[in-house]
C-alpha cells in the first residue's frame, strides 16, 4: 500500500484518479514543478537500436511494428507489449532507410544505402521465436530454424534464395543439447564478426573468409534485389558435425 500512496503525487493532476484521492491524503510529497496535468501521449518507448531510427511501420493487424536504423539492422516489435521480438534482422551493410510490411503481414521489405532491397520472412521468424518453448515446428516453413520434436530434430538452415540449398541433416547441430534450455537449443545459426557461422551453444558450422562476409545472405532473408547483390551459399551437399570427415572421397582405383 505504501508504494501506491508514494506514487499518488506523481499522478497527473487533471485525471480522475488524482481528483478523487489526493484530497483524502494530506501529508504526501507534492510535485511543485514539472509534473503532468494529463497522461503523456507517448504510450510506449521502444529501445534497442544502436543508432538513429530512420523508418517504422505497423503490420496490417496493428500488432507488430518494424523499424529500420542507421545501425544497419531491421527489428520487429510487439506493439502491445513494447518489447522486441527475437534478435535483429541483420544483413544490410549500410543504414536501413525504409521498411514496410507486405499487405498480408508475412513479409518485411527493407531498403538500404547499401543499394539493395531485402525481403524478410517475418512469419517464419516469429513462428520460430514463439515456438521455442513448445518445440512445435512451424507448418509449411522451409526456412525455419525451429527444431522438430525428437527424434527428427532437424533444422532447415538456408543462406540462399533457393530453398533446396538448405543444409542437409542439420539436426546434428542439436546432438547432445536435448537437456539444454530452449533458448540454447533454438539459437539460430548466425554469421559472427570472426567469420564463423555458429549454431546453438556456439557450435561451429562453417568459416567464411573476410572478403566474402559482406554483404552476406542472412537466415531470414528471402530475397535480395538486385540479384547477386550478396554472397549466397549452397549447403545441400555439405557434411558437418560428426560426419565432417566424409567430405574427403578417395580416388577410385
Amino acid at each position: 500500500m505504501h508504494v501506491y500512496i508514494s506514487a499518488l503525487p506523481f499522478c497527473p493532476s487533471n485525471v480522475l484518479l488524482s481528483k478523487m484521492l489526493m484530497p483524502k491524503f494530506h501529508c504526501l510529497a507534492v510535485v511543485f514543478a514539472g509534473g503532468f496535468k494529463e497522461w503523456p501521449g507517448v504510450q510506449l518507448i521502444l529501445e534497442g537500436h544502436e543508432n538513429y531510427v530512420t523508418s517504422v511501420a505497423f503490420s496490417p493487424d496493428g500488432k507488430r511494428i518494424v523499424s529500420g536504423s542507421s545501425d544497419k539492422t531491421v527489428r520487429v516489435w510487439d506493439a502491445e507489449r513494447g518489447v522486441q521480438v527475437g534478435s535483429p534482422l541483420e544483413g544490410h551493410t549500410g543504414q536501413v532507410t525504409s521498411v514496410a510490411f507486405s499487405p498480408d503481414g508475412k513479409r518485411i521489405a527493407s531498403g538500404s544505402s547499401d543499394k539493395t532491397l531485402r525481403v524478410w520472412d517475418a512469419e517464419s521468424y516469429e513462428e520460430m521465436i514463439c515456438n521455442q518453448d513448445t518445440f512445435e515446428p512451424p507448418a509449411n516453413n522451409p526456412k525455419s530454424a525451429c527444431p522438430l520434436p525428437s527424434p527428427a530434430n532437424t533444422y532447415s538452415i538456408c543462406f540462399s534464395s533457393m530453398s533446396f540449398h538448405a543444409l542437409h541433416d542439420a539436426g546434428q547441430l542439436l546432438d547432445g543439447l536435448q537437456d539444454e534450455h530452449a533458448s540454447v537449443r533454438d539459437d539460430p545459426v548466425t554469421l559472427y564478426s570472426d567469420g564463423w557461422l555458429k549454431g546453438p551453444n556456439g557450435r561451429l558450422l562453417l568459416w567464411i573468409p573476410a572478403s566474402l562476409r559482406v554483404p552476406f545472405y542472412s537466415l531470414w532473408t528471402t530475397a535480395v534485389i538486385p540479384n547477386g547483390g550478396c554472397v549466397e551459399l549452397d549447403l545441400s551437399q555439405m557434411v558437418h558435425g560428426t560426419k565432417w570427415h566424409q567430405c574427403f572421397k578417395s580416388a577410385e582405383i
